[in-house]
């Protein structure tokens, strides 16, 4: 019997030990508590709270932690440790007999590890929740066609609500005449295609409304199922600019096309751009001049003209606002071209803009006008007859004829007053008061106006000049003209009537007797 007896307390006594060994070496705390004090703490518990368990057997339990019958054992509790340590951890309890008394047996689980994650998982998803829904962008996502999110920038673009997206077939909102290409765009995504993320169509608002969205999508996993995720812009507003913009690049190309001015961009003397004008006037395709010097279209005698001007262009210098140069066609003919131009940017690089006028008539006619001219002065100066153009009483032109009757040099003449060859100022007052006003009045002159008067040569010898004339009427001067024959003696005089410029003077002579 006392065999049998001793058998038992040496079986509890090692159960005991064991169990004892076996909580020691549990990672999970465990605290006996019995009437406020800690009975009893293993390794990991007293670890928990930076201490050994001799040091926390015998403490009171509200030193580490606030419990009651309230208390929620489903949340983590916060340890206090000393020097300020805590530990988050989840407490289990279960009440039990503890050396024949009443006592609470603790379980302590350290979850901090875990509680800093869910933090940090939390704060993380307050962060991006912020950010998708403070978003310019709509964010939306889509699962077989339906919608199953979107954000609220969503409601900005749409006008609708964006809880009133979820669960609704997203085709719904695409403008009919693009849906066709979306639904075809979306179906070949999810079989897995490679395609460009991005593209463009147009939704319906909810007010009726067409807009211009662009959509991005990718492949993601949404609640275990594939679906994709798209970012939607409006870009309805650069769609309008877009096209206000190809409306003005077909307006101004239909301009430049149809000018009647050669329109060209050259960089560095290489042609880069070209109307059909300017190929009309060199006589070529557009295709054989864009990419070829400029010079080698053009009379090698206005290289120089034209190298110098590109030269001061290119050292800032001011350059002349026009210049002519001749364009030289494939089958020689000549082609005579006024051009101006201006500085530009042009695919990212500076270039000259340049307009070109043909001006081929135009020299022509400035040559022949010249041609006749020179012949006409030819003539006007080899006559034998005296002749002066007077504006205001003073000669603008005279022949070298008329300055030798009176002994001067043609230069000597112009500009000066007829009354450097009268005999005095009553004289040259009498005389061509009355032709003057007669003239002036549209009248022929009198032979009471033509009544001679004296005029002196520079030698001092006089002659009758009894003057006969007509007026010339100018733009910006009018006045006689004069023609006095030569004389030895007194002659009378025979005036020409000159009609609108000298170059058509009459060849008849007014009451010669």
């Amino acid at each position: 019997m006392i065999d049998r007896l001793l058998r038992r307390i040496y079986e509890y006594r090692w159960q005991f030990q064991w169990r004892s060994v076996a909580i020691d070496a549990l990672a999970e705390g465990v605290v006996v508590v019995q009437h406020g004090l800690i009975c009893y703490a293993n390794q990991a518990a007293a670890a928990m709270v930076g201490r050994t368990p001799e040091q926390v057997v015998g403490s009171p339990r509200r030193d580490f932690i606030d419990l009651d019958d309230k208390s929620d054992f489903s949340q983590p509790l916060l340890v206090q440790a000393p020097h300020g340590q805590a530990a988050w951890v989840r407490l289990g309890r279960s009440a039990i007999d503890w050396q024949g008394q009443p006592a609470t047996l603790v379980s302590v689980t350290d979850v901090s590890a875990q509680v800093l994650a869910d933090e940090s998982l939390r704060k993380s998803e307050e962060r991006y929740r912020e950010v998708v829904d403070n978003a310019a962008e709509g964010i939306i996502v889509m699962q077989d066609n339906r919608l199953v999110f979107a954000n609220a920038a969503v409601e900005t673009i749409t006008g609708d609500r964006h809880d009133n997206f979820i669960g609704k077939d997203f085709i719904s909102f695409i403008h009919p005449e693009d849906r066709e290409t979306v639904i075809d765009r979306i179906t070949r995504r999810m079989r897995g295609e490679v395609m460009d993320p991005r593209f463009e169509f147009r939704i319906v608002k909810l007010t009726g409304q067409a807009i211009w969205v662009q959509i991005i999508g990718v492949r993601i996993q949404w609640d275990g199922i594939p679906s994709t995720l798209y970012f939607l812009s409006d870009i309805d507003e650069r769609k309008r600019a877009e096209e206000a913009l190809r409306n003005s690049e077909e307006r101004h190309r239909l301009l430049v096309n149809h000018a009647s001015e050669g329109i060209l961009i050259s960089q560095a003397g290489i042609l880069r751009f070209v109307n059909p004008r300017v190929a009309t006037l060199a006589g070529r395709d557009a295709a054989d001049l864009l990419g070829q010097p400029l010079l080698r279209f053009i009379h090698t005698e206005d290289h120089t003209v034209l190298i110098e001007r590109f030269r001061k262009r290119q050292r800032g210098e001011a350059v002349s606002l026009h210049e002519l140069f001749r364009l030289v066609r494939p089958d020689g003919s000549i082609v005579w071209i006024e051009t101006s131009g201006v500085e530009v940017p042009w695919e990212g690089a500076p270039a000259v803009l340049s307009f070109l006028i043909d001006v081929t008539e135009r020299r022509h006619l400035e040559e022949n006008l010249r041609r006749t001219l020179s012949e006409r002065e030819a003539i006007l100066q080899s006559t034998l007859v005296g002749i002066t153009f007077a504006v205001n009483r003073r000669h603008q032109w005279v022949n070298r004829r008329f300055a030798d009757m009176l002994g001067y040099e043609p230069q000597e003449l112009v500009g000066q007053l007829s009354l450097m060859h009268y005999p005095d100022e009553a004289s040259w007052q009498r005389f061509e008061r009355k032709p003057t006003r007669c003239w002036h009045k549209g009248c022929p002159t009198t032979s009471r106006c033509r009544r001679g008067a004296r005029t002196v040569a520079s030698s001092g010898w006089r002659y009758l000049a009894p003057p006969s004339t007509g007026p010339i009427w100018a733009r910006a001067r009018s006045g006689p003209i004069w023609t006095s024959p030569p004389a030895s003696r007194p002659k009378k005089t025979c005036v020409w009537r000159w009609k609108n410029r000298p170059s058509s003077i009459s060849s008849s002579h007014a009451s010669c007797p």
